[in-house]
């Protein structure tokens, strides 16, 4: 009853809200399709890229990998990472499975995944520090700014801190990690979880770090194509925003284009939210407001953006995450039982009207019965498919 409750809902949002829609679906229209187009087909190649630098991560660390069957699972990451928040960790763990399949080390695996890590992000600081320096020179730079762009430096400064201690002073990175182990885990008894590290824990991810400080030595003319490759890709990434803005008619400058780049990738790792959900879509338009666009055109530009770049990939990634080989059979057929496909429709459906909900003063208390009666996960799911 509760699916049906919904579509009557959703349906009488579309009837009686028409011209409104039809009136946003037109400003995207709007835009001129041969850039638009141009957008997509950049980030194909940004994904494959992106893709390009898990493989060439991995032949860094000796292990084999397929460029083309690593696609699938890229996308299928953005769609586990959205809908199981772990900081990265479930989509990380696809790639680890993917090549583990194929008969390489699944530790090396991991190994290669965290190198990666350490390569994409230490490239997107350098990014965000350029952006930083755009919004000083402009006089616009926020403290929200600074504080996520410190967030990520600082993730970025510990990774490379753990390499060095990982090539020249293993012990001293054991020893560390042992003490936050212990720290996090006394920390966990308030909580009533004793035993949120395991024992081994330490001592796995201090031989990580070790590994892949090794490789990275062992392994240089790896180590500089997996770097080349990771600005490569977000040359493509950013080349895609500035068709994206063609595409509306509103003239790209450069330092727009850095910062507005920089901050949807730095707000979507640095989020309370998973993958930035909720928050670069309601940030961007200010950043650009601020820095003098239109209030229509920084609005068009940042959800244009954000779609293209995030949200139909993370679709594809859910079409493609159920061909994967990554489920025994009685998971496979737990994934077609009924009962998961009426949450996925009804959290789309609630998204939906969350979405207009934001858009048109006055309809969160005519639709707030609706709300009432969803169950939690769907209205908590809901607010992930609100764009």
């Amino acid at each position: 009853w509760l699916l049906w409750l919904l579509t009557i809902g959703f349906g009488w949002v579309v009837l009686t809200h028409a011209h409104e829609l039809a009136h946003l679906g037109a400003t995207i229209v709007a835009g001129r399709w041969q850039w638009l187009i141009a957008a997509i087909l950049l980030q194909l190649l940004y994904y494959l890229g992106y893709t390009a630098i898990y493989h060439y991560a991995f032949a860094t660390v000796d292990v084999r990998s397929s460029l083309w069957e690593l696609m699938p699972v890229t996308y299928a990451s953005l769609f586990v990472n959205l809908v199981a928040p772990s900081g990265g960790a479930a989509g990380a763990a696809l790639f680890v499975d993917e090549v583990a399949r194929h008969g390489q080390s699944r530790a090396r695996a991991t190994v290669g995944v965290l190198l990666m890590m350490v390569i994409d992000f230490g490239v997107l600081g350098l990014i965000v520090i350029g952006s930083l320096g755009v919004l000083g020179v402009m006089g616009d730079l926020k403290l929200y700014e600074v504080v996520a762009a410190l967030i990520l430096l600082l993730f970025v400064g510990m990774m490379a801190a753990a390499l060095l201690l990982g090539r020249w002073q293993p012990q001293w990175l054991r020893n560390l990690l042992q003490w936050i182990q212990r720290i996090v885990n006394r920390l966990g008894r308030w909580v009533f979880r004793p035993q949120i590290l395991d024992d081994g824990w330490s001592e796995r991810i201090a031989e990580e770090f070790v590994t892949a400080a090794q490789a990275m030595l062992m392994r240089p003319g790896a180590l500089s194509l997996t770097v080349f490759v990771a600005l490569l890709a977000h040359g493509v990434n950013l080349l895609s925003l500035y068709t994206i803005f063609r595409a509306f008619q509103e003239p790209p400058h450069l330092g727009i284009l850095l910062v507005g780049y920089a901050m949807t990738i730095l707000f979507t790792i640095v989020s309370p939210t998973p993958n930035g959900v909720g928050v670069v879509e309601g940030l961007l338009p200010v950043i650009y407001l601020s820095m003098g666009l239109p209030a229509g055109s920084a609005t068009v530009i940042s959800l244009t953006y954000r779609g293209i770049t995030f949200w139909l990939p993370m679709l594809a990634g859910f079409l493609l995450l159920r061909r994967l080989k990554l489920f025994t059979a009685p998971e496979r057929s737990l994934a077609e039982h009924e009962q998961p496909h009426a949450v996925a429709i009804a959290t789309t459906i609630m998204g939906v009207i969350n979405l207009i909900s934001g858009a048109l003063p006055g309809f969160v208390d005519r639709i707030r019965v609706v709300a009432t009666v969803s169950p939690l996960e769907v209205r908590q799911g809901s607010r992930l498919t609100a764009v």
